[in-house]
């Protein structure tokens, strides 16, 4: 797994936030013809995350927030042990 290249987050007042973890590069069997199903090809994913920060801003704990690195290698995995045939399908199972 390669780390993202920019990880950004905001909020507002509601402690509703979203972070972002941008051009995840990951390399993974994907595709429908027979070379595809041989040689890794190189994926980037954007991914944002919708989140309630209000707990974790209130406590002031790792521990009650999202790890970024977790995330990463949930869709770093998903991508890389699936072998999936459309790119479809691999990011319906991460989301799942």
């Amino acid at each position: 797994m390669q780390r993202a290249n920019h990880i950004a987050w905001t909020a507002d007042a509601s402690s509703k936030s979203y972070i972002v973890i941008a051009d995840l590069e990951v390399e993974c069997i994907i595709g429908i013809y027979p070379h595809e199903r041989v040689t890794p090809q190189k994926l980037l994913f954007d991914v944002r995350l919708d989140l309630d920060i209000g707990e974790a801003a209130a406590v002031d704990s790792i521990g009650s927030t999202t790890d970024y690195d977790d995330i990463a290698q949930i869709v770093s995995s998903c991508a890389m042990n699936g072998r999936y045939q459309l790119v479809e399908t691999c990011v319906t199972n991460i989301v799942d």
